[in-house]
């Protein structure tokens, strides 16, 4: 079958409020098709992402809903999730550049819950509707 009724809107916003302060932010919806199986419905999604960077300090985060996961393969199998997100922040403690991301530390928060496009997992002990993780992480330069 043809693929039909797809159509996506992007948006990308970047500022510098002050010498030290500024934002990038990205949004996103549409209505697309899965490349591994044309049969299927399309799929609708929304989402965006932003980065405040004050000094040294970045502010990342993410909200995508009904939509692929981070890799490739998830839109393959036109696997969606009902509510992704990423919560981050990152301190740099040598001279701050946007090209490099070295002598850095930092913690992120990932959330991401299972619906009728990502099934469950099930487990021994019942089943996972939402998996959360944390994460901890330093960047060195030598």
């Amino acid at each position: 079958p043809e693929i039909s009724g797809t159509w996506s809107l992007e948006a990308r916003v970047v500022a510098r409020f002050a010498p030290a302060v500024r934002l990038v932010a990205t949004a996103s919806a549409g209505r697309a098709q899965s490349g591994g199986d044309p049969a299927q419905e399309p799929a609708e999604y929304a989402g965006g992402t932003a980065r405040l960077m004050v000094d040294r300090l970045t502010i990342d985060g993410e909200l995508f809903l009904d939509s692929w996961g981070p890799e490739a393969w998830y839109r393959e199998f036109q696997i969606t999730f009902p509510v992704q997100a990423k919560l981050g922040a990152s301190w740099a403690f040598g001279k701050p550049s946007l090209m490099d991301a070295a002598n850095r530390f930092g913690f992120e928060l990932h959330y991401r819950s299972f619906g009728p496009g990502a099934p469950a997992e099930q487990t021994a002990s019942g089943t996972i509707d939402w998996r959360a993780e944390a994460r901890a992480w330093v960047n060195f330069s030598l």
